[in-house]
């Protein structure tokens, strides 16, 4: 071994002397209590340079330099660092000098240097997956597109238990891809990334029902990982379970609630499940944490004012609005038009119906939110009482519509608002998704068809669709309101709460059964957890209402009869004539006398 000079420090010349007499721990613990600074590090790797150059390298030499270049790597000093691997691999090459040796030519950008070695030790060390990996790697980022896809055939076959090697080749045959992880899994069930892999690419290809058990099966092997929850959680709500999608979503969020998209992912399936004002609440209490950064707090009161908008405070959502920093918005790809779009909904909401148009007519033909605007302008008309210009726009509207399910939804519901309630049946007949099939049925309520007929709808929808909570709750509720099948309307309710049990309208239905029944203490408990989750909803209110005459309590009834007339009054006139139970509950309340 080379003597050092009495330039080094004592400490340092003490630990060389004695190098020979340790074990490689007891180097290791010499060299991180003794070499404490970059300038020591930077002698010690040049004599090492030096000893390398002279030809005088030794084992001893090239255990004690693998150290030091491990010591460089932590003050970021990667050049020293590889060119200490480089000559210690030269020396005598190991698998764990190969390794770091390619990663620290690869953060130089030396990829050509990382591939000769990575090329070099996979014949050196053939039964090694991370040399093969990094040979892989190597030749694709020097785009030898053909050696790559032939490495990794290769190694595919030669290492078929290796998770990351599966990814990168269910990643490089598209066409395959889901196939290809289908049967790794089979045979490697303990393989989470690839669990999770398999579940976005078949949630993407639109089969929830199947991404479901795989991306579960990442979660169990890592539960604390943010993306595979919210995974987990989308695929929830695409099959329509939102109770359970929230559950997921919120998980994710207290793990980590700077995340906007987590967080933005958590308020969602709140807003879902009529939890605005708990949304509210947690967007305000991430924007109290956001300090000094504007930027995002510009994002988030943006949100906070739709979410105002949803709880029906549009006042309050038109202040935050007119603070917003529209050019800020811009940069964070929030585009002026979609800031016009939301005031143009607050002060419809307001009853601001000229400060309402001005906004939609500030959206030009030319943006991807004028077909939105036109709906609003529609809308503002209908509230407004002036049905020539909602017709006129209605009209405009039609030959612009792409004729999907979201723009014959709409359609139909104008033309109930006209009570042209033909037309509307035969605008969405063709459509038969469990929302527009309720669609129809609020549409033959209002055309009030005989009970007869509203049976024979609601058992076909439930053959259909067993399993849809919304058509469940709507079938029970039906047939308590029409005193018949009672046991199969409770059975129905159930199994509706059992999907969404934070779900408002499924505990007032099942409260209005219960007091149908004449069970008024369960009644009184089921209408209050409605209450409790939808304080306002005048149809609840109404149940809570006729249950407290039914318990002799006309007092109180009388004091929610006249909050009834409040919430029904603060509703859109559009809202009240497109929903069967607002109308005819506005009917009762305002127009009976």
């Amino acid at each position: 071994m080379v003597k050092y000079t009495k330039t080094i420090l004592l400490s340092v010349l003490m630990s060389f002397a004695c190098i020979s007499c340790h074990s490689s721990k007891q180097k290791e613990i010499i060299i991180k209590t003794n070499v404490v600074n970059k300038s020591t590090l930077a002698i010690l790797a040049n004599k090492i340079h030096k000893t390398y150059s002279n030809g005088n390298f030794t084992e001893e030499d090239a255990n004690l330099a693998f150290l030091v270049a491990k010591e460089l790597e932590k003050i970021n000093n990667i050049q020293d660092a590889q060119k200490i691997y480089e000559e210690c691999f030269n020396f005598s090459p190991n698998v764990m000098l190969a390794l770091n040796l390619i990663q620290t030519s690869m953060q130089l950008q030396k990829i050509e240097t990382a591939r000769n070695i990575a090329a070099k030790s996979s014949v050196l060390f053939p039964n090694n997956p991370d040399i093969a990996l990094y040979y892989i790697k190597t030749e694709h980022l020097l785009k030898h597109n053909e050696e790559s896809s032939r490495l990794l055939d290769k190694y595919f076959k030669l290492f078929p238990t290796n998770e990351t090697l599966a990814i990168l080749y269910a990643q490089s045959k598209y066409k395959n891809s889901i196939k290809i992880l289908v049967n790794f899994i089979n045979k490697n069930p303990d393989t989470p990334k690839a669990s999770y892999l398999l579940s976005q690419y078949l949630f993407l290809k639109n089969r929830p029902t199947e991404a479901l058990p795989y991306a579960k099966q990442a979660l169990k092997y890592d539960p604390e990982n943010i993306d595979i929850l919210n995974l987990v959680g989308k695929i929830e709500d695409e099959l329509g379970h939102k109770e359970a999608a929230k559950n997921y979503f919120e998980s994710a969020f207290e793990k980590n609630n700077a995340d906007f998209t987590t967080a933005q992912y958590y308020i969602d399936s709140l807003i879902k499940l009529n939890k605005e004002q708990e949304a509210l609440s947690i967007l305000l209490q991430i924007e109290s944490q956001l300090h000094d950064n504007m930027a995002i707090k510009q994002i988030f009161s943006f949100q906070i004012a739709k979410l105002l908008i949803l709880n029906g405070n549009y006042n309050g959502a038109i202040q935050r609005l007119k603070f917003l920093d529209k050019s800020t918005l811009t940069k964070l790809s929030i585009s002026e038009d979609e800031v016009y779009y939301i005031n143009a909904i607050a002060y419809r909401g307001a009853r601001n119906f000229r400060d309402a148009i001005y906004y939609t007519d500030k959206i030009s033909k030319h943006s991807n939110l004028y077909k939105k605007a036109l709906i609003q302008k529609i809308l503002i008309f209908i509230d407004n009482e002036d049905k020539g210009n909602a017709e006129r726009y209605f009209k405009i509207f039609q030959t612009l519509s792409d004729e999907n399910e979201a723009d014959l939804d709409f359609m139909s519901s104008v033309l109930i608002v006209f009570k042209k309630y033909n037309e509307a049946l035969n605008l969405i007949a063709s459509i038969h998704t469990p929302n527009s099939e309720l669609k129809k049925f609020d549409i033959y309520l209002f055309q009030r068809k005989k009970t007869s007929f509203i049976v024979k709808k609601l058992n076909k929808l439930l053959k259909k669709w067993p399993n849809n909570a919304d058509i469940l709750n709507t079938a029970g509720y039906t047939f308590a309101k029409l005193n018949i099948n009672i046991k199969k309307a409770k059975e129905l309710l159930l199994r509706s709460l059992a999907r969404e049990p934070e779900n408002p309208y499924y505990h007032d239905s099942l409260g209005y059964l219960e007091m149908q029944q004449g069970q008024l203490e369960k009644a009184l408990l089921s209408l209050n957890k409605a209450l409790k989750l939808l304080p306002n909803n005048p149809v609840i209110l109404n149940h809570y209402a006729l249950l407290l005459k039914k318990l002799n309590d006309e007092v109180n009834a009388s004091k929610v009869e006249l909050k009834i007339k409040e919430s029904l009054l603060h509703l859109s006139p559009y809202s009240i004539k497109i929903d069967p139970e607002y109308y005819f509950l506005n009917e009762k309340y305002f127009h009976d006398n």
